[in-house]
């Protein structure tokens, strides 16, 4: 009896305190679990973030709302860079790969906004592989200097 008026008090323990719901994560590009690698060279992590970047082009959406969930996945990605330590970094490489994300996002906000105001989903899709391909492109080069 004992044991069941334990089991009793925790289930409404759990239920006076739910815990909120965890929002999904897309699970490519920089919103996977390992995307930020240790225990690596600022070259490597570099390389690895570009290469994060780079996942963008396995998927094409078909359609105006699968793009803008594809957006939204690496705009949040791109909150992640942001907002994490890049220990592998130097302050000067860290500071540079801030500024840039706060960049690279500020750029797939426009292109959201763009496609909710009704802009053409293909016309969207070629400036966001064109923000990619850039942002690969200074990730490598940043990582070969």
């Amino acid at each position: 009896m004992t044991v069941a008026a334990v089991v009793l008090v925790m289930l409404g323990v759990q239920h006076m305190n739910p815990q909120p719901p965890q929002p999904m994560r897309a699970a490519w590009g920089w919103n996977r679990a390992d995307a930020l690698p240790s225990g690596v060279t600022a070259s490597a992590y570099l390389e690895a973030l570009a290469q994060g970047g780079e996942q963008w082009f396995n998927k094409r959406p078909p359609d105006a709302a699968s793009l803008a969930q594809r957006i939204g996945e690496i705009r949040q990605g791109c909150s992640g860079l942001i907002l994490a330590e890049h220990q592998p970094l130097s302050t000067a490489d860290r500071q540079w790969l801030i500024g840039k994300c706060r960049e690279w996002a500020a750029k797939f906000d426009e292109q959201l906004v763009a496609l909710e105001a009704g802009g053409d989903p293909q016309d969207v899709l070629a400036a966001m592989d064109a923000t990619v391909s850039k942002l690969v492109q200074a990730l490598r080069e940043r990582a070969a200097s």
